[in-house]
């Protein structure tokens, strides 16, 4: 057992090292005083590619992705139900957030479900770059199925397992890399470089949120 939870732990940490070049792309555009690399004790981290002056502005970055909760949608009340019936083991946002994170050739549908927006396939590969740990349990496997069925009206069969994956892996992007947003109406922002940024109980650096 210990040889397999050792494999799987290696396997992560070789797949998120696979991500270090387009990572590094994406900042090169954005501010290029930063670069990602692996820490062994930290995984994905921010690293300076230059000295800076005291004061100095490091970067800055616009959102990635916003996403509103419209919890008067019909849509964002249909998983309510759907928590109260089956225990989705989520709060209703993190689903809400997900479905608002998947592209038309997701659900090859030309109109999403109410309140739902699609996006395109730049912005979800760079939203799935982000940090997601591994939790998918059957039980939420099956509620992510019967969910999807229901709000596209279709059978069970027709929901394929890479989308229930998918799905599942952006609701975890969005729980362990989103920020609080706005209180009215209740939304959630996610950035990307700010993500890889690395705790330290004694920083050199601060960011602060502007206009």
């Amino acid at each position: 057992p210990n040889s397999s939870v050792s494999q799987h732990k290696l396997h992560i940490a070789m797949a998120m090292a696979d991500t270090l070049a387009t990572i590094n792309d994406y900042l090169a555009t954005s501010s290029g005083a930063v670069r990602c690399e692996m820490s062994e004790t930290k995984g994905r981290i921010l690293m300076s590619t230059r000295n800076f002056d005291q004061g100095e502005v490091i970067f800055i970055e616009p959102p990635l992705r916003v996403v509103e909760e419209e919890k008067g949608s019909s849509t964002y009340r249909h998983i309510e139900a759907a928590a109260a019936t089956n225990g989705l083991g989520y709060s209703v946002c993190w689903y809400w957030y997900a479905l608002n994170s998947l592209t038309v050739e997701d659900l090859e549908i030309a109109l999403p479900p109410k309140g739902i927006g699609f996006i395109s396939e730049t912005l979800q590969k760079r939203l799935l770059l982000l940090c997601a740990p591994d939790e998918l349990s059957e039980h939420v496997q099956n509620c992510l199925r019967s969910l999807l069925a229901s709000l596209l009206s279709c059978n069970l069969e027709r929901i394929e397992l890479a989308l229930i994956e998918k799905l599942f892996r952006l609701m975890l992007v969005w729980k362990y890399n989103s920020f609080e947003y706005s209180d009215t109406p209740p939304s959630s922002v996610i950035y990307l470089q700010s993500s890889f940024l690395s705790h330290d109980c004694n920083p050199n650096a601060s960011w602060v949120e502007s206009d």
